[in-house]
């Protein structure tokens, strides 16, 4: 298949060989087929099962557990309450911002950072004398996920170079992941030493993973065990096995969609690598403005300074400066001084991106769920970040084309919390364990 980036949108025959190869390749990474079966995605367990509105339910109002986001530039640290009427509420939190100067570490001084942070929260939120204090961390590296003898859910790190610059100075990379150092073991240990002795589950999950978890409490709609992101990345998460608990299929690594002259001029540009051109080139919004980018240096010549205008695409702090631009705002209150023939040219590049994300994201709703089964009706699935809400256009798009490759799909998307998510996890681990 070929596409051609002069069209405006994917045809129903591309959307729907995209869907089946994507399907096909999501069904692969859940019954454990090969890799060259699996389109890219990669098949990586959690060894957690999901979490159901009952099991929600059956834990004690007031109930609170210590929640943190860790990974890449900006840590979260708060709590999660459950509340009479069964919703968890997260408080208003730490932020600690971790520079690229300071992101190289043992696992040792890894794990102090977010013992340092955790204890901030006990002392803040006064949570000195909780019994068995649930700890659960939404962890944003690699890692693989163990359940150990005392319940936790353990993350073991095998590369000592992680994504954000990130580096573990102690790790042997020579040795498989159980015979790395267990986390929440030297976790446990440190908060130990600094006094805190009634600790329940310490739960490491992968922040996608989390997502998945992150169910209503009451609901008389199905919600689907699966989860997204559709964010600065973009990723998908679904049910597995009972061995392989939650998969994490990094689902931006797909290689469904075929390279167009755009994604060659990224490439060439060196705004992406060389390799197979993943699905989140297309999808995830670090990479929009590049696309619209490309797409502007593709037709440069209807353009009186086309590199000054992909500058100030590919340099702006605004986040919301595609969206302006396709919903038609006025060039001057974005910064360009062009005329206006140059600005409706602009304008389609940008919608034309926009669209085909928002087919691309219908897309991958509609693999992901047809993969667990689901055939049409009315659910409810996860989600996390804004793309999906705040680009121009976006969830109408992906809504049509899900409806497109699944008639009678009635899939709403739920705006999730991957800190919410794998709070509840330890929060029903530990509630289980005092039965």
């Amino acid at each position: 298949m070929t596409l051609s980036h002069s069209r405006g949108e994917f045809s129903d025959q591309e959307l729907q060989q995209m869907f089946h190869a994507l399907r096909d390749a999501v069904t692969a990474c859940r019954t454990n087929q090969a890799a060259e079966n699996r389109a890219g995605l990669l098949n990586i367990p959690s060894h957690v099962q999901p979490i159901f509105a009952q099991d929600i339910q059956q834990i004690p109002t007031g109930s609170v557990a210590i929640t943190c986001a860790c990974g890449g530039t900006n840590w979260i640290f708060t709590i999660a309450r459950k509340e009479a009427n069964g919703t968890f509420e997260l408080e208003q939190g730490f932020i600690r911002p971790i520079p690229e100067s300071e992101r190289t570490h043992t696992f040792n001084s890894l794990m102090q950072i977010i013992a340092d942070e955790i204890m901030n929260v006990i002392y803040t939120f006064h949570l000195e004398s909780v019994d068995q204090l649930p700890i659960a961390i939404s962890f944003g590296f690699p890692q693989s996920n163990i359940r150990v003898e005392n319940g936790d859910v353990d993350a073991r790190i095998t590369s000592s170079s992680l994504p954000k610059l990130w580096r573990i100075t102690d790790c042997d990379e020579t040795r498989v992941a159980e015979d790395q150092p267990s986390l929440a073991g030297i976790l446990r240990r440190i908060l130990q030493d600094r006094g805190v002795h009634s600790i329940g589950r310490i739960v490491f999950v992968n922040d996608t993973t989390a997502v998945v978890l992150d169910v209503e409490p009451e609901s008389s709609i199905l919600t689907l065990p699966v989860g997204f992101v559709f964010g600065t990345g973009t990723n998908a998460a679904i049910a597995g096995d009972v061995e392989s608990g939650i998969i994490n299929l990094e689902s931006g690594h797909a290689t469904v969609v075929p390279p167009d002259a755009t994604t060659r001029i990224m490439q060439e540009r060196g705004w992406i690598p060389s390799h197979a051109p993943w699905l989140e080139y297309w999808i995830g919004g670090a990479y929009l403005p590049k696309r619209v980018a490309a797409a502007i240096l593709s037709e440069r010549q209807r353009l009186t300074d086309a590199e000054q205008v992909v500058e100030t695409i590919l340099n702006t702090t605004q986040q919301t400066l595609l969206s302006d631009i396709a919903s038609g705002e006025s060039p001057k209150n974005i910064g360009f001084h062009i005329g206006p023939d140059e600005y409706t040219f602009i304008r389609d590049c940008v919608q034309t991106v926009l669209h085909h994300a928002g087919q691309l994201i219908g897309v991958t709703i509609a693999a992901v769920c047809s993969a667990v089964g689901y055939e049409g009706g009315s659910v409810h699935v996860p989600y996390e970040g804004s793309l999906y809400t705040k680009g121009f256009g976006i969830a109408d798009v992906a809504r049509h084309t899900t409806q497109t490759l699944i008639p009678g799909a009635e899939i709403t998307l739920t705006h999730a919390s991957g800190m919410r998510g794998v709070a509840k996890l330890a929060l029903v681990l530990t509630n289980k364990s005092k039965v």
